[in-house]
Formats: structure tokens, C-alpha cells, sequence
């Protein structure tokens, strides 16, 4: 039995996406917003678990507490989804393309600790061992290289030249939302774009994998496919679309921003004047 308070959620969340253009509706296919304190999907109903001390407040998914830099990979915090979501959107909608949309805050910013990755690794589901040999995609607030930038980057198995865009690192305990837009529908290798707050900030050649077949079993929040620290920072929301989001549709999604968490007070007065008008409607009667 739903309560008010999801009543009102799902309302909430409706009217969220009732803001961005048509095509973007139709194209949501998993959404995470924390918002009930767990990783549960209220679109496509592919829940996803924390691991570790993974702490959820205020809606949020809080990996703020996580080890020190250089710590292991499977040793820290991190949400895992399911596996294959990332080739279901890819083979769902159109052909060869998909996207995601992700809220975040870095607490620290650690070398390579990955905010988003779909994928794999050398030793396989939750190895997290090494990436060289394996297909993935992973976003990086804090790349370790050059001048340390974000970076949206796509990696072909046994290929050491990968497809990436870079922009400036992610600004400490700062509200940001980054979208990667991968499309290869017209063939391979196909581009990725990487917009920052609505904006785009570069679109580049793919690695040369297969967004529709490459094994995605370890698609993770906050963990790498390779031996890297986990993110430090916290997670508002995170969704899946099953086409390239276009330019407007970006900036849409970053306006209507991440789905509020419903206030108990706001749904006891609108319980309680919902009530009052229905007992005025039948004295009227």
C-alpha cells in the first residue's frame, strides 16, 4: 500500500519530468533519486544495493566518509546497479545510443576515483582489479594527469588509446550535474559529449567498443574498475536514457534540476486541506 508520502513523491517526480521535452520522457528509463533512503529505481524497477557505509540523508546517498586516497577499491563505499543497464538503454530506444544524468558533490577530490562506471574488469564481476583488458565508460572528477581535469572517457578492451573529453576538475562541495552522451548509431566508433550544468563542454571519437554488447557487470557509483581510491562525496540522483539527450534536452534536465524530497509538514497541510475541502463539499450536498 502506497503512503502519502510516496503518493506525493511520485507526484513530485511526475511533474519533474513533465518539464522536459517530449522525447526525453519517453526516454527515462532509470531513475535513482535516494530520495526513500535506498537504491531503488522508481522508473524501470532495476533496484540497485549499497555496499559498505554507504549512508543515505536528506536524499542523498552520502559516500562523504569514504576511505583515504589510494585505499583499494573494494574496500570503500560505493552503490552498485545492476548489470546490463547500460546495453539495455543502449538497445531500447534508439538504436546505439544512450545517456546519463548524474547529481553530485565531491567532498575530496581523489586521483581517478570514478563518479560513474559501467563496465568491467580484468578478473571480472566485482574483481575491480584492473581495466586494461575490459570494456567501460567511466566519468572521473578528478583525473591524474595534466591539470587534473573531469573527464567523461570510454575505454576498448586490450587498447591503451582512449576516447575522452576533459574540462576543468570538479569544484569541491559544489552541487554539479554532468550528462555523458554516447551515440553510435551511426557505427562504430561513434562520440561521446560531456555537458556540465546544461552546458556541453566537448564531444570526442569513442573508443573503439560496442556501447550495445560490451559486458557491463560491474556498474557502479563511486567505484573504479581499476585499483583506484572510491569517490568521496555524495550522490543526489542518477539517470539512464535510451537515446543521445540533444543539446536542449540537457539544458532541460539541468534546470528541473534533481526530484525534491517531499517535506512532512507541506504533505500534512495538503492532507489536511484536501480533508477539509471534502467534508465543505458534502455539507454543501
Amino acid at each position: 500500500m502506497m503512503t502519502r508520502e510516496s503518493l506525493c513523491l511520485t507526484a513530485i517526480t511526475a511533474a519533474v519530468l513533465a518539464m522536459l521535452p517530449s522525447s526525453s520522457q519517453a526516454a527515462l528509463t532509470n531513475l535513482y533519486t535516494f530520495n526513500d533512503g535506498t537504491v531503488s529505481d522508481s522508473v524501470g524497477s532495476q533496484n540497485g544495493n549499497a555496499v559498505n557505509n554507504v549512508v543515505f540523508s536528506g536524499g542523498m546517498a552520502d559516500l562523504s566518509s569514504n576511505i583515504g586516497q589510494n585505499g583499494g577499491a573494494g574496500n570503500g563505499a560505493y552503490i552498485n546497479l545492476p548489470n546490463g543497464l547500460a546495453t539495455a538503454a543502449a538497445n531500447g530506444g534508439t538504436a546505439g545510443q544512450f545517456s546519463f544524468s548524474v547529481w553530485f558533490t565531491v567532498s575530496e577530490n581523489r586521483g581517478w576515483a570514478p563518479v560513474v562506471s559501467f563496465g568491467n574488469s580484468n578478473g571480472g564481476e566485482d574483481a575491480g582489479d584492473a581495466g586494461n583488458n575490459a570494456d567501460y565508460l567511466q566519468l572521473i572528477p578528478f583525473a591524474g594527469t595534466g591539470a587534473n581535469p573531469l573527464r567523461l572517457t570510454s575505454h576498448q578492451a586490450g587498447n591503451n588509446t582512449e576516447g575522452f573529453v576533459d574540462t576543468i576538475s570538479a569544484p569541491v562541495d559544489t552541487p554539479l550535474n554532468v550528462i555523458g552522451v554516447f551515440n553510435q548509431s551511426g557505427g562504430l566508433p561513434g562520440t561521446l559529449e560531456m555537458f556540465v550544468n546544461g552546458i556541453s563542454v566537448g564531444s570526442a571519437a569513442m573508443a573503439n567498443m560496442d556501447i550495445s554488447s560490451f559486458t557491463n557487470v560491474n556498474n557502479w557509483l563511486g567505484r573504479s574498475q581499476w585499483n583506484d581510491s572510491t569517490f568521496d562525496g555524495m550522490f543526489d540522483e542518477f539517470a539512464i536514457y535510451d537515446t543521445a539527450l540533444t543539446s536542449l534536452e540537457a539544458a532541460s534536465v539541468y534546470a528541473a534540476g534533481p526530484t525534491p524530497v517531499p517535506e512532512p509538514s507541506s504533505l500534512a497541510l495538503a492532507a489536511g486541506a484536501a480533508a477539509l475541502g471534502f467534508r465543505r463539499r458534502r455539507k454543501s450536498n
